[in-house]
């Protein structure tokens, strides 16, 4: 067996194997990206959960009776 010649059909999973690993390697990063925007809005929601609101006031209601 020649190192540089290999098999045949070993190029062509060489080739195939790449490419799945590629593939994985994309749906990491797509995977990482939605979990940061996920992160991020839970951050907004956080920021917006610390402020104090005051509530408001309404006049009290007159009885209808």
């Amino acid at each position: 067996m020649n190192p540089w010649h290999p098999p045949e059909g070993e190029k062509e999973r060489h080739l195939r194997w790449m490419e799945m690993m590629w593939e994985r390697h994309q749906s990491n990063a797509r995977e990482e990206a939605r979990t940061r925007e996920v992160i991020g809005v839970f951050e907004v929601l956080a920021e917006l959960s610390r402020r104090r609101v005051e509530a408001p006031h309404f006049p009290p209601r007159e009885s209808p009776w």
